[in-house]
């Protein structure tokens, strides 16, 4: 899924939450910073009990998302 980005703008910033869930693996490649959760309140995000992280970005996002479903078991 493409990250928003603004057209004829001179700056632009984005913040991106990433939650996960326990049927996946989930690998996340970024340049984009590391911020703190309570700028993710800030931005009127509820925060959810599986998240990965919350990444801050100045002009151009980018981000890389990869997702794995974990081998299943079956019940005998």
């Amino acid at each position: 899924m493409p990250i928003a980005r603004a057209t004829d703008v001179e700056y632009q910033s984005a913040i991106v939450a990433v939650e996960g869930n326990p049927e996946f693996d989930i690998a996340i490649d970024t340049a984009g910073r590391k911020i703190d959760v309570g700028e993710l309140v800030d931005a009127d995000y509820q925060v959810g009990r599986r998240l990965l992280g919350g990444f801050g970005f100045i002009d151009e996002p980018t981000m890389t998302i990869d997702i794995f479903r974990r081998p299943s078991h079956r019940s005998t």
